[in-house]
């Protein structure tokens, strides 16, 4: 849409649709979870870490009311990467037959506060000699190389793909192409913010 300058697959989802973590649409609370997030509110810098459900509401970084919306963006991923600088492993992580440890598309998020930039990283995988993906430490070491201070892990897979001003800028591993996803982390251009 108008405005849009990039796009990348957000959240994982379950079989039936619904995001594994935490939603906020404009404000709206959509699904809440206590999970990893990405927040964005118009004015402030982006905030990783985990979502804490808090009354009638969501602390994300910011606080997020159930009965006033207002312009905060959250999207849940998993498992968060990097905080305050710091990589983050965890057994934990490799209880799904590979998932940290074995190579496979990646989409990621991070941000550098002294430079305040946002870095947004796929990765393509599952394609022979083309790519073969990464690992999570492969990923998280891509992005300690920016100086990000905090990263977080999005869906991955066949869900992985990055779209510039409206063209398809990775390659998919599906061979059907791009994979329709829950929800997308999307950079726009707003003249209210410049």
């Amino acid at each position: 849409g108008a405005g849009v300058l990039a796009a990348v697959n957000g959240d994982f989802f379950t079989p039936e649709g619904r995001p594994v973590g935490s939603e906020v649409a404009a404000g709206r609370i959509l699904w809440s979870r206590a999970r990893p997030a990405l927040e964005w509110t118009p004015g402030r810098a982006p905030w990783i870490g985990t979502v804490v459900r808090e009354g009638r509401g969501l602390s994300a970084g910011a606080w997020v009311s159930q009965t006033r919306p207002g312009l905060t963006q959250v999207i849940g991923g998993y498992p968060e990467l990097m905080d305050a600088g710091a990589l983050l492993t965890s057994e934990s992580w490799d209880s799904d037959q590979g998932f940290a440890s074995l190579r496979h598309p990646r989409t990621a998020v991070a941000y550098d506060p002294d430079a305040r930039r946002l870095w947004v990283l796929v990765v393509d995988g599952r394609q022979g000699s083309y790519s073969s993906g990464m690992t999570l430490a492969e990923m998280t070491a891509a992005l300690a190389a920016t100086d990000a201070a905090e990263a977080l892990n999005l869906d991955g897979g066949g869900s992985s793909v990055m779209v510039v001003r409206g063209r398809i800028m990775s390659r998919p591993s599906d061979e059907d192409g791009e994979r329709a996803v829950r929800n997308a982390l999307a950079v726009v251009s707003d003249p209210a913010f410049c």
